[in-house]
């Protein structure tokens, strides 16, 4: 879109610069008409250009915003999904040293059975 903007200022340049003088005042009033016309279909370019950077700026901010989101739903899921792993690991401890207990207690009946019974020998 640039380069034929250039182009096309550049062609414009060219036939204005090759005139030295106008012959008549309606020749140089047309040049001028087509300078304006010129100009003005610029000034609409830049004015498009200028919505389309303001919407593409547009477009980035809410994906921003949406990604913001997103990371915040990610990091919200990886904590809970860290504070149940920290849970299941807590019950599968507590479960350990339940059964250690359990199996020390049988232990220790065991051992005081075979106290007493070597004591009535």
């Amino acid at each position: 879109m640039f380069s034929n903007l250039k182009n096309e200022d550049n062609l414009f340049e060219e036939r204005l610069t090759k005139r030295k003088s106008f012959t008549t005042s309606e020749e140089a009033r047309d040049i001028l008409e087509i300078g304006t016309l010129h100009l003005q279909r610029l000034n609409t370019q830049c004015q498009e250009a200028r919505l389309e950077i303001t919407g593409l700026k547009y477009e980035c901010e809410c994906r921003e915003s949406e990604i913001e989101k997103l990371d915040k739903e990610r990091e919200k899921e990886e904590s809970n999904a860290l504070k149940h792993i920290s849970i299941s690991q807590d019950k599968a401890l507590q479960d350990s040293v339940k059964a250690h207990k359990d199996a020390l207690s049988i232990l220790r009946k065991i051992f005081v059975e075979v106290v007493v019974s070597i004591q009535k020998q």
